[in-house]
């Protein structure tokens, strides 16, 4: 990652009304918090990813990214989610599902990944239902670090490169957002001809990005259509794994 900073226009309301917010704008308390990396007219990308992904390094948290493809009549071409719950780098439980209407009966293979005790064991959940466990070599990535569950190298780029940023004050213990627009949108390997991406981010004033939404268009074989990503993190330092069935 490279230090970047991007001057922002400061928001009053979320329908974009904009200007730099005046001393006693009734937006504003005097307890308003803002986390590290950001202030009511500038953002710090790499100080925002940092600081979330230090954080969840640190705590326990669970976690749901979603993306949808969506044809312009509403069928879902395909829609992939990660979950998990994450102890700490070597005690997790995540799982990776595939549906949609390239998969039979519009339901994919699913994986799951459960970490503990210096070892992870794979569930894999073919097309046709049939089951299989097996443990994961130790020599390979581990699949919290191929999954990427903290998202900070994602949330960096999404900060540094979009042509405008917009941050919404709030006051304290209420979350930050930040909406940017004409982002790079995220890779996603079965469409082509994407537009540039709508982004709204929400941080806590402990610097968690708690949710991350992103919307684009672009095209499957030709058709129009529309790709919305959706990541949320919760029960950030209360978050706990239990042993799942599958595991022998």
């Amino acid at each position: 990652m490279r230090n970047h900073t991007l001057l922002v226009a400061a928001l009053v309301l979320l329908s974009g009304c904009g200007g730099e917010i005046p001393a006693n704008s009734p937006g504003e308390t005097p307890d308003s918090v803002t986390p590290s990396g950001m202030s009511e007219t500038s953002i710090e990308p790499l100080e925002v990813a940092n600081t979330h992904g230090s954080t969840l390094s640190a705590e326990s948290y669970s976690t749901n990214h979603t993306t949808r493809v969506t044809f312009t009549n509403g069928t879902v071409y395909a829609e992939i989610t990660r979950s998990g719950t994450v102890v700490d780098g070597d005690h997790y439980l995540i799982a990776v599902e595939d549906r949609g209407s390239q998969a039979p009966t519009g339901k994919g293979p699913r994986v799951a990944y459960y970490a503990a005790d210096e070892t992870v064991q794979k569930l894999t959940v073919g097309w046709n239902g049939n089951r299989s466990v097996s443990p994961v070599r130790g020599d390979l990535p581990s699949p919290i670090q191929r999954f990427g569950f903290s998202d900070d190298d994602r949330i960096y780029q999404l900060l540094v490169s979009a042509n405008e940023t917009r941050v919404t004050p709030n006051g304290a213990g209420v979350e930050t957002k930040i909406g940017l627009s004409g982002a790079e949108p995220l890779n996603f390997p079965l469409v082509s001809n994407r537009s540039s991406a709508n982004v709204i981010l929400r941080v806590s004033s402990e610097g968690v990005v708690t949710e991350l939404v992103v919307s684009y268009t672009a095209t499957v074989d030709g058709e129009p259509v529309r790709v919305r990503t959706v990541v949320r993190y919760d029960e950030i330092g209360t978050a706990s794994v239990e042993r799942p069935d599958w595991v022998g």
